[in-house]
């Protein structure tokens, strides 16, 4: 009898169950918009593209809207008109028997959906700007921003972080970082909300030994290049602020923590700080993204939520647009960290540091082999000038 009841459980307990698929009844490619706008000096970029629809890597890709009206409104009826923009990429050819030298080969053009103001505008303090998409019979609209103007940063002061641990010198964990403080005067007349940006230049001087690293074999015949320059995106963590409990007195906040990774501190570090004011409606989101970014399973974490972006599409209202448009008044400043005034642990380069950058630090677009435009802004970039011997 009790083999019976057993038996009886087994099947309640069990054979009911039943394998669920759960698909969505239809895949849907949501739209994606980036971008702000700034008191800086053009052109000001919005980038637009659509989401990968829900399913397996053979349902679909990013894709870039290139096919879109887009265009600012102020808030007396002015308008301006942004225009897609093809990206200039660098192109490579390889010559020679295995390894072979890697040349520069021209450039090729692509359009990934970037749309730019003018060079010459530029957003002005206390005015409204609405940011318009229109692609095919879809009519976007984001919802208006007010500029607030910003205080100047009055100095950028360092901080070295040094590893918790040595790592072994065949690794890239070599740890700490280099954290960037901006130190400036909250005014109290009006409420202010921060945000900042940043951006890295550096220097990365390799040995012309006749030796490549990355093959362990002699390098060349070719021309070789012993110092490169290399721009960043730097610290994107969402570094931002408000004021009520700093209103009207001198402040200091953490703007940029740029980890080490053995070569970025090796020689010359250029930090450019940006310090943004921004809507409250802005700062709200940022905090939204920024605390949602941080769950990690404790019980102490927020609660997961829905994040909403300011578009709204004006013939469908219930279609989700993912971003948020926010325009704003920008402080700008610079500081030049030398390898003498940290104590990082750094590394050396054999070979051409063309192969380095293109190797291991990404985009070839963003390498140079004369000092960077900001040195001289009027100067067109040069590619490959003046090369040395491998050997």
């Amino acid at each position: 009898m009790r083999r019976y009841v057993y038996m009886v459980w087994l099947i309640i307990t069990f054979g009911c169950i039943q394998e669920v698929d759960i698909l969505p009844d239809d895949s849907v490619s949501i739209l994606v918009i980036e971008g702000f706008l700034s008191t800086q000096e053009g052109p000001h970029e919005i980038v637009i593209s659509r989401s990968a629809p829900y399913g397996d890597i053979f349902t679909g890709a990013i894709s870039f809207v290139n096919n879109a009206q887009v265009f600012l409104r102020d808030e007396v009826g002015n308008t301006t008109q942004l225009e897609i923009v093809q990206e200039r990429l660098p192109a490579w050819r390889t010559i020679g028997p295995p390894p072979g030298v890697t040349l520069f080969d021209g450039f090729s053009s692509s359009f990934r959906g970037r749309y730019q103001t003018p060079p010459a505008f530029l957003a002005e303090v206390g005015k409204t700007y609405t940011l318009h998409i229109i692609i095919q019979d879809d009519h976007y609209i984001s919802f208006p921003q007010t500029i607030l103007p910003v205080p100047s940063v009055d100095s950028i002061s360092y901080e070295v972080r040094e590893p918790l641990s040595a790592a072994p010198l065949d690794t890239d964990a070599y740890g700490g970082s280099l954290d960037l403080f901006v130190h400036f005067k909250d005014p109290s007349e009006v409420k202010n909300n921060y945000l900042w940006l940043n951006n890295g230049i550096f220097s990365i001087r390799s040995n012309l030994t006749g030796f490549d690293e990355r093959t362990g074999q002699a390098s060349g015949p070719g021309p070789c290049f012993d110092q490169c320059w290399m721009t960043e995106s730097g610290d994107r963590s969402i570094r931002i602020l408000s004021d009520v409990l700093i209103n009207g007195t001198t402040a200091t906040a953490l703007a940029a923590s740029i980890p080490n990774d053995g070569w970025r501190f090796s020689t010359e570090y250029y930090a450019d700080i940006l310090q943004l004011s921004i809507s409250p409606e802005a700062f709200d989101y940022f905090s939204l993204v920024k605390n949602q970014l941080g769950i990690g399973g404790s019980i102490f974490d927020p609660p997961p939520a829905t994040i909403r972006g300011n578009f709204t599409c004006i013939n469908d209202p219930e279609r989700q647009v993912v971003g948020f448009f926010f325009a704003a008044d920008v402080a700008k400043s610079r500081i030049n960290i030398t390898r003498q005034g940290i104590n990082l642990v750094s590394r050396n380069y054999n070979g051409d540091c063309r192969d380095f950058i293109r190797d291991r630090l990404g985009n070839p677009e963003n390498l140079y082999t004369v000092p960077p435009p900001f040195m001289d802004p009027s100067n067109e970039i040069e590619y490959f000038q003046s090369p040395k011997s491998c050997f």
